[in-house]
């Protein structure tokens, strides 16, 4: 389906053989879409068919390599704290990985971050306040929501690590899923 979808875009054959079609990748059905066009349809597609896309045709890899993917980016909220300038200095394939489904960016890192393991992969540092623990169900948290600051809520400072394992570990379980 795809694959039909995306000869459509290819010209009928007006021109002869040697000669390339100066809109290829513009025309759908003999009619021409401007490249601000394409660029909406191309945001909107899912991100596996879009980096597929980029092997329509030349056109269609400078606009996903230079405007699509960043401004999926933008929808999807992932620029956020980003200068314009670093915007403009991100590499494409950088801009894929935040948007990938299985890239570490939307991975949660830490090992036990509700404490259901209690503290078995955390090391505490400095401990203070009433103490850090985990509480099941939580405590001084009423079932109404309340504003907060809430004077039940229990005196927590705590200093903790978590060792993280190395960038290879984390990655070789998704070899194949991008």
């Amino acid at each position: 389906m795809f694959s039909q979808f995306m000869s459509k875009f290819f010209s009928s054959g007006n021109h002869s053989p040697g000669e390339i079609d100066p809109f290829n990748g513009s025309k759908l059905n003999g009619v021409y879409f401007p490249d601000e066009v394409l660029e909406v349809i191309l945001v909107h597609m899912e991100i596996r068919t879009l980096l597929a896309s980029r092997r329509v045709c030349k056109k269609w890899k400078s606009l996903i390599e230079t405007q699509v993917l960043k401004e999926r980016a933008i929808l999807e909220g992932i620029t956020w704290g980003l200068t314009n300038e670093d915007k403009m200095n991100i590499e494409w394939t950088t801009w894929y990985l935040m948007l990938s489904p299985n890239s570490l960016f939307n991975r949660n890192l830490v090992k036990n971050p509700c404490g259901q393991d209690k503290f078995n992969s955390w090391e505490i540092l400095n401990n203070g306040g009433n103490g850090w623990t985990v509480e099941t169900p939580s405590l001084g948290v009423s079932q109404e929501l309340q504003p907060l600051p809430d004077d039940t809520v229990p005196n927590y400072w705590t200093k903790k690590t978590e060792t993280i394992p190395p960038l290879p570990k984390l990655i070789s379980p998704l070899k194949g899923k991008y």
